[in-house]
């Protein structure tokens, strides 16, 4: 079995303390990114010419990770379940939680948190392509996610275990997500609207 796999499948295995932790953030936002890039390659083939034939290969493209058993909604979940897991370490026992020295524990928060962004991306081409499955359930987990993304870098903020320029990174962050939530929020599972950039 795959390490990214296990971490999939059980998103509450942290290790207790600061490095590990953001090591295993970092490595399943880095899964689940790579799961969706796959899934956004697959659904948007050049060669196909119309529409039905785009929905049917869209369609079908879910498979390519069936046998993870997870759908975005899961995958989504599965992520803010594991910073939700390292929130509630550090609400345990701050102590055991800070072993590090403190710049390797920023660095490590710093790779965790600037994959997200990465994230965030991918879950907006795919809530914006034709696809299979309902929007409310994908939505509402992206809600908890950015929920969970600003209380865990508050939570490291507050008690100077990280600096400004991480909470910066942290709301940079957590807007990336909520700006992915635009790409889920219509009905059923209609794809979502793209956004003219703003200058």
């Amino acid at each position: 079995m795959h390490f990214e796999l296990f971490l999939l499948t059980f998103p509450g295995l942290v290790l207790a303390n600061d490095i590990s932790d953001f090591q295993n953030l970092l490595t399943v936002c880095n899964t689940t990114t790579s799961y969706l890039e796959n899934m956004n390659r697959n659904a948007t083939n050049p060669h196909i010419s119309n529409s039905t034939a785009y929905l049917h290969a869209g369609l079908g493209k879910r498979q390519s990770y069936a046998n993870s058993g997870m759908d975005t909604a899961d995958l989504v979940g599965n992520l803010t379940g594991t910073i939700t897991a390292v929130k509630v370490n550090l609400d345990g026992d701050q102590a055991s939680f800070v072993t590090g020295p403190k710049q390797a524990i920023e660095d490590a928060y710093n790779s965790y948190i600037n994959c997200i962004p990465s994230f965030a991306q991918e879950m907006t081409v795919r809530g914006r392509s034709i696809h299979d499955e309902a929007n409310q359930p994908v939505f509402d987990q992206l809600v908890q996610m950015a929920r969970q993304i600003y209380k865990l870098g508050q939570g490291l903020r507050s008690r100077n275990i990280t600096s400004e320029a991480a909470m910066i990174r942290t709301m940079r962050a957590g807007s990336a997500v909520v700006n992915a939530e635009s790409a889920w929020d219509r009905d059923l599972n209609y794809p979502g609207q793209k956004r003219a950039m703003i200058g």
